[in-house]
């Protein structure tokens, strides 16, 4: 009896410790990625962007859109911080291990070319999308503050290690059904 009880409390605190691994990895890979999209560094940033994403969505085509976004003359766009909130349980499908989690976006947002006047009617349209708690808007400097909760999946062939991230928008179902099994999008959508 003592034999069993000592082993379910080793096989307990070796899944605990796993569990916390995963995360832990997940965590600091995501921050890695998030500092550097907030820096500007994208094709570093894509490092940690899943491979598989790419055979969808060319990488020069999606650095293009990136690009063309951070350095458009009609708004200015910051990333400002991300932090994750809730991990789902991993699901191993085909050999690989997937785990969707939810994290907070906080972005700034300001249009350069409008109208003072006009502010009030975008923070509604932002509202719309976003929640009327999570849209400020600092009218001195013209900035909208996002706070964004979105999810993403981690994705490792190993489970513990080497975690490359899909960001889940939900007007890309069509890209993630290319990409994802139907476990994984039954777990995001």
């Amino acid at each position: 009896m003592k034999k069993l009880f000592l082993t379910l409390s080793l096989l307990l605190l070796i899944n605990v410790a796993f569990s916390q691994t995963y995360r832990e990895n997940i965590n600091t890979s995501f921050k890695v990625y998030c500092d550097l999209m907030r820096e500007g560094q994208l094709e570093k940033a894509f490092d940690y962007v899943h491979p598989d994403l790419f055979t969808i969505v060319p990488k020069a085509d999606m650095l293009k859109m990136f690009n063309t976004l951070f350095n458009s003359g009609e708004f200015t766009f910051k990333f400002l911080d991300f932090s994750i909130k809730k991990f789902n349980e991993p699901l191993i499908v085909e050999g690989k291990h997937y785990v969707v989690f939810k994290y907070n976006s906080n972005i700034a947002m300001k249009f350069n070319q409008m109208d003072s006047t006009k502010y009030d009617l975008m923070k509604v349209g932002l509202a719309n999308k976003f929640g009327s708690e999570n849209v400020t808007l600092d009218k001195a400097s013209g900035f909208f503050k996002i706070n964004a909760e979105k999810k993403s999946i981690a994705i490792s062939t190993n489970g513990a290690t080497d975690w490359k991230f899909v960001n889940i928008e939900p007007e890309q179902r069509i890209i993630m059904e290319k990409l994802l099994p139907k476990a994984v999008r039954d777990e995001v959508f």
